[in-house]
């Protein structure tokens, strides 16, 4: 039932927006079933079953990923569950002595805080475990359009939502549990105090606004062109193209920059660059770049191995190209989609050799090492003399889904969020709204404007407080004039201090785990 309500709440083909109630309260089935638990293998079974559930029942799209899809969906749900399993023994070990070695005199209180915070620390592992991380299936991915509440990600991350409403599923749970109301009284009023918080916190945020210190005015092209299937990338550039010349028509304004997705170019660059000097054959895309005087970021990919090594490696990349069509630098896709951009141990003849034979692939792409921040000039002028700039990032693809990769991008310089994506091969317009609702979060934590370019959806600008604002349709070729709004920035608490918050749950869970085992509760307790 948990692992029901919980997909039923994050963003899915009957709510694509999510349904944030529910999730206030969809783990308070768990909460029962593992509290009565007497094992720390009922407790291992009951977790990892519902950690499986939620991730077929909410990420089945991964299945539609290429030829992986027993890696991206079956593998990843088996590891998904193992690692909830391993959460569910975290928790009895902390709960046995203090919650279940006497029940009837055992902490309401501390039970339902126990809970909340394995349960984040959970989140916080799912989302952080190297390059298997997946911060999809959370709490906090539900309530992104309930942007009051969420203002409190710039102090907590998303993991302040997450504890949030697991302490309210927690709270139904104990009451179900105990079919007391006085049981839960002081309970019921410490979280709705913390609700209350986060409340006035959000407005207080939503009223203060930001200055806006210049302005990007962009292009945004969505191709709806699925690159792994139409190979010959001529088909997309033309379409590209054919947009981009119906917005530059209509834009009453200079335009800046002209953004296209993720994987729009198939070739790899430097040595592509004949090849796109002279195709399509009837408009080449480097001569037309040129022609419109206007800088490009297009994805594309880049030859990062030395000429002399052979099999050539290559990148996943956000190319700039500028007013000459010059390549003005490139990031480096980081953080890869494991099992699928990347696969481990990829320089092993073992390996290649499984791939090729029965895959007939690669061993997927080089991750970049560090991110790579863009400075072009603006139309926006500060004064009658002087021409702004600015200065931005591109995270590409599920980049925009990590925090880490996006701090470094804000403190490497990054006014604006620049995210290009090719969702297109998920087929369901389900995977592009949990994905807008992963990023939002991303503005919120740095107060930093994002869009995000995609080739199928959501294709948006999405400003600091996590509103969306220029939503395309899904799975339609179209494209927009966007005025980006860049504004002044600020260093908020998260920017500083990252996921101190979670550290010092998971801090708290270890206290307790240890604490419980050297030092049993007095049987008065």
């Amino acid at each position: 039932m948990s692992a029901f309500l919980q997909s039923i709440a994050i963003p899915n083909e009957l709510f694509l927006s999510g349904f944030p109630f529910i999730a206030m309260f969809c783990l308070s089935p768990l909460y029962v079933s593992a509290n009565k638990c007497n094992t720390y293998t009922l407790d291992f079974l009951i977790f990892a079953f519902h950690s499986f559930l939620v991730h077929i029942f909410s990420s089945f799209w991964l299945g539609f990923y290429r030829d992986f899809a027993i890696f991206t969906l079956g593998a990843s749900a088996l590891g998904t569950a193992f690692i909830g399993g391993v959460f569910g023994l975290f928790f009895y070990a902390g709960a046995a002595r203090f919650a279940k070695s006497n029940f009837q005199k055992s902490s309401s209180s501390f039970r339902i805080i126990w809970f909340s915070a394995i349960w984040t620390s959970w989140e916080w592992l799912k989302s952080n475990f190297g390059f298997l991380s997946y911060p999809w299936g959370t709490l906090s991915m539900t309530a992104y359009k309930w942007t009051y509440l969420t203002q409190i990600a710039d102090i907590t991350g998303v993991y302040g939502i997450t504890f949030l409403f697991s302490l309210s599923s927690a709270l139904l749970g104990e009451f179900l549990l105990t079919r007391s109301l006085s049981k839960v009284l002081r309970s019921l009023f410490a979280i709705s105090l913390l609700y209350a918080f986060s409340l006035l916190y959000g407005s207080y945020r939503l009223s203060e606004g930001q200055s806006i210190a210049k302005t990007l005015n962009a292009v945004v092209v969505q191709q709806n062109i699925d690159p792994w299937l139409d190979k010959d990338d001529r088909i997309g550039i033309r379409r590209s193209q054919a947009l981009t010349d119906e917005c530059l028509l209509d834009s009453k304004n200079d335009v800046d920059l002209v953004i296209w997705s993720e994987g729009v170019l198939n070739h790899a660059f430097p040595a592509s660059i004949p090849f796109y000097t002279a195709n399509p054959e009837e408009n080449p895309l480097l001569p037309y770049i040129a022609n419109k005087k206007i800088p490009f970021l297009i994805g594309g990919s880049f030859t990062v191995t030395p000429p002399d090594v052979k099999p050539r490696r290559h990148s996943n990349v956000a190319l700039l190209f500028d007013e000459n069509a010059e390549i003005q630098g490139y990031h480096a896709k980081i953080h890869l989609v494991p099992f699928g951009e990347y696969i481990p141990l990829p320089n092993s003849q073992e390996v290649k050799t499984f791939l090729k034979k029965v895959f007939k692939i690669s061993a997927g792409w080089i991750p970049g090492k560090e991110p790579h921040i863009f400075t072009i000039p603006t139309s926006s002028k500060a004064n009658a003399n002087e021409k702004e700039s600015v200065s931005f990032s591109t995270p590409i693809c599920f980049e925009d889904a990590f925090s880490d990769i996006c701090r470094k991008m804000f403190f490497m310089g990054s006014e604006v969020f620049l995210n290009i994506t090719n969702d297109s091969w998920s087929m369901m317009p389900s995977a592009e709204y949990q994905h807008l609702a992963i990023a939002t979060y991303r503005s919120i934590e740095f107060r930093q404007t994002m869009v995000r370019a995609t080739n199928s959806g959501c294709s948006v600008l999405i400003l600091p407080t996590g509103e969306v604002k220029e939503l395309l349709p899904l799975f339609k070729k179209c494209a927009t004039n966007i005025e980006i709004p860049i504004y002044e920035r600020k260093v908020t608490s998260y920017a500083l201090t990252g996921d101190l918050f979670a550290y010092a749950i998971i801090l708290f869970c270890l206290v307790i785990i240890v604490f419980s085992h050297f030092f049993p509760p007095r049987s008065s307790y």
